[in-house]
C-alpha cells in the first residue's frame, strides 16, 4: 500500500475516496488502507457492516449522505441493491409572493417509492401555493409532478460528493432497477388526474347545461346569427335562404344589385381583396307574412354618404321586385331589408310590400341605422310565423336556386 500512501500525498486521491480491493464485499474507504502497517503485514479487510432487517416499528436508520467508513460502504451496497437518494418539492404562496423548496435529502430502499412524503409535500402545495399570481399556479403544478414521479433523483450528486465521479459512475452503472411504485402511489398518480376532470365535469356540465338552456332560450338571436355569418365571405355561394323560393329571391336581388352597382355607381376598388368576392351576397326569410333580406355590399365603406342612401333606395325596390317576379309576395306583408359592409349593418328599412311597383308609393315607412337589434326582433317574429312552400322534409336552409 506504499503507493496508496505515495498517491495520498501527492493529493491525487483523498482518504474518503472509495477503492475496490480484491476480496472485499464492497468499496471500502482509503483511510482504512493508510497509516502505519504493524509487523508490516498488511491490514485485514474492513468486513462490511451486518445489514439490518426491517422490524415491526419501522425500518431501520438509513446511512446519510456524509456518512463515513462502514455506514459509507453501506450506503454503497444500498445504492447499488436499487437504493436511491431524492429529494420532493413544494411551494407556499404568500399574496402576490411564490416560494419553491426542495425537501431534505431523503434515502429510498429498493422497494421504497416515498410515498408518504410524496403526498405529504404535494398537500401542502395544493393548499398553500395555488394564491400567488403568475407563479403559484406553475410551480403548484410543476410540485405535483415531481412528487407524483417519485421526486427528484438525487443519487449522482451525493455519491459524486462522497466517492468522486468515477466511483459514483461505476456505483450507478452496476445499480439495480428500483422496484415498481407501491398502491398508494399509483392511487395518488391517478389522483393527481381525476380530481382535475372531476372538477372540469362539476363545473362544466352545469354551465353546459345552462348555455344548453339559454340556447333554447335565446334561438331566435341564433337564428339571425346563422343568417347573418352565411353571408360574411363568399365562400362559392352568393344566395341563401330559408327556402327554394327564399334562396331564388336572394338571388334576384343580389344580381340585380351588382348589375346595377357596375353601370351606375363609381367607387371602391373593384380588384381589390373584398370578403365577398365583389358578389353582393343575400340572404332572404320568407314567411307568409313577412319577407327579411339580409345584403353584404361590397366594399359599402369605401362610398359617400349619398351613394350608400341610392344603393339602399335600390336594394329596397330590386326586393319589391324580386318578391313580385317569384310571387311570393303578398300585398301587405311586412319587409325588412338590412344592408351591411364587412360586419357592421349601414341601414335597416323596414315597410310592407307593394304589388303594383308602378304605385307611387314604394311601401317603405322606416329606417333605422345600424339596426341590428330590430333584425333579431324580426327573426324573432319570423320564428312564430309558417314558411309558405316549405318542403315536406323540413329542410331549413338550402342553397337550391328555383329559376324565375
Amino acid at each position: 500500500m506504499s503507493s496508496l500512501a505515495e498517491t495520498n500525498k501527492a493529493g491525487n486521491i483523498l482518504a474518503r475516496d472509495f477503492i475496490w480491493v480484491e476480496g472485499a464485499p464492497s468499496w471500502v474507504p482509503v483511510s482504512d488502507y493508510l497509516g502505519p502497517k504493524p509487523g508490516g503485514a498488511p491490514p485485514p479487510l474492513p468486513a462490511a457492516a451486518p445489514m439490518q432487517t426491517r422490524s415491526a416499528g419501522g425500518p431501520p436508520p438509513l446511512p446519510s449522505p456524509s456518512a463515513t467508513g462502514n455506514d459509507a460502504a453501506r450506503m454503497v451496497q444500498e445504492v447499488e441493491a436499487g437504493g436511491r437518494f431524492v429529494i420532493f418539492t413544494y411551494c407556499i404562496s404568500v399574496f402576490i409572493m411564490t416560494f419553491k423548496r426542495p425537501s431534505e435529502i431523503m434515502f429510498l430502499r429498493r422497494d421504497q417509492d416515498g410515498a408518504s412524503a410524496a403526498i405529504g409535500y404535494s398537500v401542502l402545495s395544493s393548499l398553500l401555493g395555488w394564491w400567488g399570481i403568475p407563479w403559484g399556479p406553475i410551480w403548484t403544478i410543476a410540485a405535483l409532478i415531481s412528487n407524483a414521479r417519485g421526486g427528484r433523483d438525487v443519487t449522482l450528486e451525493v455519491l459524486n460528493e462522497k466517492v468522486g465521479p468515477a466511483a459514483a459512475a461505476a456505483i450507478l452503472a452496476r445499480r439495480q432497477k428500483p422496484a415498481p411504485a407501491g398502491g398508494l402511489m399509483n392511487s395518488f398518480r391517478v389522483a393527481l388526474v381525476a380530481v382535475p376532470l372531476l372538477l372540469i365535469a362539476l363545473i362544466v356540465g352545469p354551465m353546459g347545461g345552462w348555455m344548453a338552456g339559454s340556447s333554447e332560450r335565446m334561438g331566435t338571436r341564433s337564428a339571425f346569427d346563422a343568417a347573418n355569418q352565411q353571408i360574411d365571405a363568399n365562400h362559392g355561394e352568393v344566395a341563401f335562404g330559408n327556402s327554394s323560393r327564399a334562396v331564388a329571391v336572394a338571388s334576384d336581388v343580389g344580381r340585380s344589385m351588382k348589375v346595377l352597382r357596375e353601370l351606375g355607381f363609381e367607387g371602391g376598388n373593384k380588384n381589390g381583396l373584398s370578403a365577398s368576392r365583389h358578389e353582393f351576397l343575400t340572404y332572404c326569410d320568407l314567411r307568409e307574412g313577412q319577407c327579411i333580406v339580409l345584403m353584404h355590399v361590397p366594399e359599402l365603406r369605401r362610398f359617400t354618404a349619398e351613394v350608400k342612401d341610392s344603393l339602399a333606395k335600390l336594394a329596397w325596390g330590386r326586393t319589391q321586385a324580386a318578391l313580385g317576379q317569384q310571387k311570393a309576395g303578398v300585398s301587405g306583408m311586412k319587409v325588412v331589408v338590412g344592408m351591411r359592409g364587412i360586419a357592421l349593418y349601414d341601414r335597416v328599412m323596414s315597410g310592407h310590400y307593394v304589388a303594383d311597383s308602378e304605385a307611387q308609393e314604394n311601401g317603405l315607412t322606416g329606417t333605422v341605422k345600424d339596426g341590428r337589434n330590430e333584425l333579431k326582433r324580426y327573426f324573432e317574429e319570423a320564428s312564430r310565423m309558417p314558411e309558405p312552400g316549405r318542403p315536406a322534409s323540413g329542410a331549413a336552409n338550402t342553397n337550391e336556386v328555383t329559376p324565375p
